[in-house]
């Protein structure tokens, strides 16, 4: 069945290529060398390819060889052909199609036998575009099943469903009339410098009233600049480290050290729930209606998280997100991120690393509510706004197993903000979250309209990189949340 579908999307290739613009990846030039007694033809490998096939005709004659390569060999997609020996003059068209987490891509390469036996090359078609294996359709395509069946799981206070559930059918629901602990549980614990991983974000969550709470039929979460921050010890109340970090005290108390100045406790209090003990789910529609924080370095939280999490490959699926950034530029991203650690040689600390398979749109004002929509199936993972489709992921049961619902509002760290010329702390400091504390704490003695604009008037302070302080604008407001079966 997967050679099927495949060859058939390789066919429609030959003939057009799709719309959807992703940049991350592009096919790299086929490498063709000469064997005794036939030809090998390889690709590189890149972390998200899944398969690749190559499509060979010789001379314009047929029968043209085609071969579906599922398995890498010491990081090549290898294609050999031990019953076709070139000679010169022999030309080659080499179609290549991979199948990668960002979609499906394609590729063409002319390849001549010279006279010296070498192989010459001339690329004939080449494309960064994705083939739109997903159709692109718009809301009302996205009809559901006929048949009556569902193919949705949905897990209550961790036991899976006996329920058989029809397409379109509510799973779960909270409009926000008030904060269900019976529903919503609480992260408790702060990230710390201390970790030693080198991409702590620079939060506290706490179920603090300041920066968590239920009016007006809004879940409203707001991050502050923490007044712990000059606190010589204390500790979290309720706190329990995450998965992946149960050893770590430091994730829920702080003492001062003389001996480590630089440890310094979170800079910024804000809040994270979850639905992890009472409600998940495997493939469904899920639609948020929310009003996305606006400040400097925030990152929002709306997002699927797996219930058994993979310490050593951490998955997440992107409801809505932008950075302050994409605030400011009225983008929004949506889609699996994975993060994984890998060991620093120089000085033996993790550091984190994140792929991200999310698509953007452009065009999604801030500081206004949408509705940000997922619909996630067995083959694709598909992103909405106010119903309109920007986006779509293969899923090829790559995300397969249950998730729960995550809201919550961080800042700072190394993951989501790379470093740049605007940016008041450096990835990896040591001292990165003091900087980035400084950075609020009037270090500019009028206000800043953007980030960079501000000279301060004492001359030892003018190093400074200055962020804006944070206003109402900062707060992420949810008015509810509904999973529907598909």
């Amino acid at each position: 069945m997967m050679r099927y579908s495949i060859l058939s999307l390789f066919l429609a290739w030959l003939n057009y290529y799709g719309y959807q613009t992703v940049m991350c990846y592009k096919i790299p030039q086929v490498k063709l060398e000469l064997l005794e007694n036939g030809f090998r033809v390889s690709i590189p490998h890149e972390f998200g390819i899944e398969s690749v096939i190559f499509n060979i005709e010789i001379n314009q004659q047929c029968p043209e060889i085609f071969d579906l390569i599922t398995e890498h060999k010491g990081n090549l997609w290898i294609s050999e052909q031990t019953a076709n020996k070139l000679k010169t003059n022999d030309e080659l068209l080499i179609n290549v199609v991979t199948q990668h987490d960002y979609g499906l891509f394609a590729r063409t390469d002319k390849v001549q036998i010279s006279s010296n036996y070498e192989p010459t090359y001339q690329s004939v078609k080449e494309s960064d575009h994705t083939i739109d294996a997903c159709n692109m359709n718009t809301w009302d395509d996205y009809a559901p099943n006929t048949d009556g069946r569902s193919m949705s799981r949905a897990y209550f206070n961790k036991h899976l469903s006996k329920r058989l559930y029809k397409p379109n059918e509510l799973l779960f629901e909270d409009n926000f009339d008030k904060l269900d602990t019976k529903v919503w549980s609480y992260d408790m614990f702060m990230y710390s410098n201390k970790i030693g991983d080198n991409s702590e974000e620079f939060t506290m969550f706490t179920n603090d009233k300041n920066n968590i709470a239920v009016k007006g039929g809004e879940l409203l979460i707001t991050p502050t600049l923490s007044k712990r921050r000059i606190s010589d010890s204390f500790d979290i109340s309720g706190c329990k480290a995450p998965t992946c970090y149960e050893d770590r005290a430091e994730m829920c108390s702080y003492k001062k050290q003389k001996d480590s100045h630089f440890m310094r406790p979170a800079p910024v209090d804000s809040a994270r729930i979850t639905t992890k003990d009472s409600f998940s789910f495997s493939y469904g529609r899920i639609e948020i209606s929310a009003r996305l924080p606006e400040g400097d370095w925030l990152i929002p939280y709306v997002m699927l998280a797996p219930d058994k999490m993979n310490c050593s490959m951490r998955k997440q699926i992107r409801i809505a997100y932008a950075t302050s950034k994409d605030v400011k530029q009225s983008r929004i991203w949506g889609g699996p991120v994975v993060l994984t650690p890998t060991v620093n040689p120089s000085n033996q600390k993790i550091i984190f690393e994140r792929t991200s398979h999310m698509n953007f749109y452009p065009n999604v004002p801030p500081n206004k509510y949408h509705n940000f929509t997922l619909i996630w199936t067995p083959t694709q993972i598909a992103l909405y706004v106010d119903k309109y489709k920007y986006g779509c992921i293969s899923n090829h049961h790559k995300y397969e197993e249950s998730y729960h619902i995550v809201f919550g509002v961080s800042a700072g760290g190394s993951l989501e903000y790379q470093d740049s010329p605007y940016k008041p702390w450096s990835n990896g400091y040591n001292n990165a979250s003091q900087i980035f504390y400084d950075s609020f704490k009037g270090c500019c003695s009028k206000g800043i309209k953007d980030l960079g604009d501000c000279i301060d008037a004492e001359p030892r302070k003018k190093w400074r990189k200055c962020s804006r302080p944070w206003g109402t604008q900062s707060t992420m407001a949810i008015e509810y949340v509904r999973v529907y079966a598909v």
